[in-house]
């Protein structure tokens, strides 16, 4: 899987800009933000059983506030993510190496995610980082 330049994609400047913030915010990559909505968004479409274009344009345009408040989805399991990264298309099949990237990012996120939940942890005061930053031990 390789990072796309949304600069270059159909995306208006301001919503390219929008993304960035809102990653940033998160303390995600912009690959990692964008990556885990389209996640979400297959979600409340498969939750809400409405997968349609006049659905897709609905929820765009106004929001979810319509939406039945009572829908439950799965978002924390790895089952579901796999099924979302992989292709129905056998042409298009993906290595483990890829589907793990897909799911969990690459290591360069995942090293990044790891950090900085070390770091509030730590800011918590939840954890101590030994004097040598080489090692965490709980409090």
């Amino acid at each position: 899987m390789s990072d796309r330049d949304l600069s270059t994609s159909p995306l208006p400047d301001e919503e390219v800009d929008r993304v960035d913030e809102e990653a940033n915010q998160l303390g995600m990559s912009r690959a990692e933000y964008v990556r885990k909505n389209i996640h979400i968004g297959r979600r409340v479409m498969q939750a809400s059983g409405q997968l349609d274009r006049d659905f897709l344009a609905t929820v765009a345009e106004d929001g979810t506030e319509h939406l039945d408040k009572g829908m439950t989805t799965s978002l924390d399991d790895i089952e579901d993510e796999i099924l979302d990264a992989l292709a129905a298309d056998s042409r298009r099949a993906m290595s483990p190496e890829a589907v793990k990237e897909a799911v969990f990012g690459t290591e360069e996120e995942q090293i990044a995610r790891i950090k900085d939940a070390l770091d509030v942890l730590n800011e918590r005061g939840d954890i101590t980082i030994t004097t040598d930053a080489e090692a965490y031990i709980d409090d």
